[in-house]
């Protein structure tokens, strides 16, 4: 935990054209050999990004304190006035969307949780925390509480637990502490001991006597279960709800959401099944997409579009909510991202021209969902010989990779494994979504699959197409014209296959022949990858594969290589 100072914070960064337009190039990595004055066409590929969304229900009006939880149903009396003036209901009847397999969404302190296992997942990205307000009519005040919203989410993840009390201390309402001590009167943790009652009743503003009762119970038993036990925390005045009976506006001062910190983060530990001292080494491993400017307040600059919501693909019904960015991108990317441009605060910004992070098709967008708890990440990479460039090249764009699992016994039915594939510079992502943290997969066959796809009902043949030597390779559909075409012109692209198996392809560690092996021994017995082992790829050292490895089965389905001069009916070959 440190007091440090606030590690920056902002307001958005860097615009995007649609990939396959014309645009011109202020700066690359490389440099670029535009002419002043002239048109450069640049292909632009969106940013695979992660977004783990705290949604509006978390926040109080003109608050930033983030709640331990969505409200649950005991508190339906009440209501939560977002930012918005309008009401969100508490209970859980109109919450927001409930995710995948109709479970609660991560929320809260859970979402902080998901925080540190999304770091985890990917250790090559990088987060940004963004926050957002409703529309107000003090604009420059709602870029302040936005940016606020952002920095405590910062602050818990870093466990900066002085500039989190500063901040709540700051910013917060009478409602925000009454949620926090009902939410902690129904909770069951091995470090309460039994009930704490500090339930303050309806959940409102009004500060009365239930309010102090509850305000003092809860002081008394964070005093006899926390700091009594935890060597460096202070404990708090028995007569806590006096003293903010007479307090201005009956609020807690810094020293009392510092107690609330310790409290937040046991919840964290309880959620990821961590000690503090585990939580404080994952600290360590969380990555910023920049060392200056973590945090970035949008105000009301970026509201959800109709179509992702109405999708519930943001759980937010209005636009108060806080969202962690998790991706990558070379350094020029990431420092232009995070940086907002030069422009009076007291201006809403204006997407197209002022907003390069939520820009139009500036990411591909995936949503952080309750199959992500235990979610495994596999570095997929294809390659294929290009005819025109005379290189072993990546495939230049994404294909649709799926999972599955099914008993290793002949005629077994194979069950798909919900996942989600992203592709950035030549890495296929494939972030697999097993139902629990070590899944038992003896006797059974894990392995990937993708196939072209389908329009009306028809497979559409995809096809990788160079101009020339020096041009870019990329992924087009077969043209229409296919078989009027000269030979010449057909040596310009290459088939993607109509159907691609892992168990039908051999498997590289690295990208030479010698470290070729079949599929489930390679994963299983060599690098003993999850879910047969305790391994993970990396984009260092991703599963690679051959496409022109062309594998022909015998009819029992096999395609072991001994097999190849017996049987004629049987046969493997390099087609490069």
């Amino acid at each position: 935990m440190t007091d440090g100072p606030e590690s920056g914070s902002g307001t958005s960064g860097v615009s995007e054209a649609p990939s396959g337009t014309t645009t011109t190039s202020a700066a690359t990595d490389e440099g670029t050999s535009a002419v002043t004055g002239g048109a450069v066409e640049v292909t632009v590929t969106p940013i695979p990004v992660d977004i783990l969304e705290f949604d509006d229900t978390l926040f109080n009006e003109d608050s930033a304190v983030m709640m331990p939880e969505i409200p649950s149903a005991s508190s339906a009396s009440s209501t939560s006035t977002t930012s918005s003036g309008s009401s969100a209901s508490s209970g859980t009847g109109d919450s927001p969307s409930s995710g995948e397999n109709n479970e609660p969404p991560f929320t809260g302190v859970k979402a902080i949780g998901m925080g540190f296992i999304m770091a985890g997942l990917y250790p090559e990205r990088g987060m940004l925390v963004t926050g957002h307000t409703a529309s107000q009519s003090d604009v420059q005040e709602s870029f302040r509480l936005s940016r606020e919203r952002a920095s405590g989410i910062m602050y818990l993840l870093q466990g900066n637990i002085g500039r989190w009390a500063t901040t709540c201390a700051g910013r917060h309402v009478v409602r925000d502490y009454k949620r926090i001590l009902k939410y902690l009167s129904g909770y069951e943790g091995a470090w309460k001991n039994g009930d704490w009652e500090c339930d303050p009743g309806d959940i409102d503003n009004n500060f009365n006597e239930t309010t102090k009762t509850a305000l003092n119970n809860f002081a008394q038993h964070f005093n006899s279960d926390i700091a009594a036990h935890t060597e460096g925390i202070d404990p708090l005045p028995a007569n806590l709800g006096e003293i903010i009976d007479e307090a201005d506006d009956n609020r807690l001062s810094s020293s009392h959401w510092r107690a609330i910190y310790h409290v937040y983060e046991l919840l964290i530990c309880d959620f990821l099944g961590k000690s503090r001292t585990e939580l404080a080494e994952m600290r360590h491993n969380l990555h910023w997409v920049s060392d200056t400017v973590k945090t970035v307040g949008c105000g009301h600059s970026y509201s959800v579009p109709g179509g992702e919501r109405a999708d519930d693909k943001i759980r937010s019904q209005t636009d108060s909510r806080v969202e962690i960015l998790i991706y990558q991108g070379n350094d020029h990317e990431r420092d232009a991202l995070a940086v907002c441009p030069t422009m009076p605060i007291a201006a809403v910004h204006d997407l197209a021209n002022d907003c390069p992070l939520w820009a139009e098709r500036h990411f591909t967008r995936s949503y952080v969902g309750n199959g992500d708890r235990y979610a495994v990440v596999y570095h997929l990479r294809f390659k294929y010989f290009d005819r025109v460039k005379k290189e072993i090249l990546d495939i230049p764009g994404r294909v649709n990779i799926k999972a599955y699992m099914r008993p290793e016994a002949a005629g077994s039915d194979p069950v798909n494994i919900p996942c989600i594939t992203q592709y950035q510079n030549g890495i296929h992502t494939v972030r697999v979504r097993f139902e629990e943290e070590n899944p038992d997969f003896s006797g059974k066959l894990f392995y990937f699959e993708f196939e072209a796809p389908e329009r009306e009902g028809t497979p559409v043949v995809r096809m990788i197409h160079t101009e020339g030597p020096d041009s870019t390779p990329r992924i087009v559909n077969r043209p229409d014209d296919w078989n009027s075409k000269t030979f010449a012109e057909k040596y310009h692209y290459y088939d993607l296959p109509m159907k691609w198996s892992s168990h039908n392809y051999f498997t590289r560690h690295l990208s030479t022949p010698a470290n070729d092996e079949r599929w489930h021994a390679h994963i299983k017995d060599k690098r003993q990858l999850k879910p047969y082992g305790a391994n993970v790829t990396s984009q260092s050292e991703p599963l690679t594969f051959s496409l022109d490895d062309i594998v022909l089965f015998d009819t029992n389905s096999s395609h072991d290589q001994n097999k190849c001069k017996e049987n004629p009916n049987y046969s493997r070959y390099v087609r490069s």
